[in-house]
């Protein structure tokens, strides 16, 4: 069995993903644990990193949409 996909990803509070699945399960992840851990979770305090994230899966979005036509 394949693992699910995220299909749709929003930023819903500083460290809060909510996510939705190809299979259908949606929910919201808190990384707020992980953010003294630096790396790839210290750019989630940065706003504009939020705002790029954001673009990237709205970009993400409409292609899934144009492949699936």
């Amino acid at each position: 069995m394949l693992s699910p996909h995220v299909v749709e990803l929003e930023v819903r509070e500083q460290y809060k993903l909510w996510l939705r699945f190809d299979d259908g399960i949606t929910g919201t992840v808190d990384l707020s644990d992980s953010a003294a851990l630096g790396g790839v979770f210290a750019g989630r305090a940065d706003e504009r990193f939020q705002e790029r994230l954001a673009a990237s899966m709205a970009r993400n979005q409409r292609i899934l949409e144009r492949l699936a036509q």
